[in-house]
């Protein structure tokens, strides 16, 4: 299926606050994505990044902020993102450098 399709059912979802099925489209659609660039790539981990967060799957969701950073190093977003997924950690001071580094 079209990854760009995918993420518009993923962004639905999570106008609709289904997280778990919005984490499962840009699952999907990350797994569809391999041939559609890095830029694409990079919006599906973010956007599976604030999905997790909110379910408060803090580990998976900085996992995916970091997948973000790798292929765009200038994501504002996912550096957003990667801090509070390790502020929820308990991993404050790391949460500081890298809001500074956004």
């Amino acid at each position: 299926m079209d990854p760009n399709a995918l993420k518009e059912a993923g962004n639905d979802a999570v106008r609709a606050q289904d997280y778990a099925k919005a984490e499962e489209l840009y699952t999907q659609a990350i797994s569809n994505a391999a041939d559609h660039g890095a830029e694409l790539r990079a919006v599906l981990l973010y956007n599976r990044c604030v999905a997790r967060l909110r379910r408060k799957n803090f580990d998976g969701a900085l996992a995916d902020a970091d997948a973000a950073l790798a292929l765009k190093r200038d994501y504002a977003k996912a550096l957003s993102a990667k801090g509070a997924a390790q502020m929820n950690l308990g991993r404050l001071e790391e949460a500081v450098e890298t809001f500074k580094a956004g």
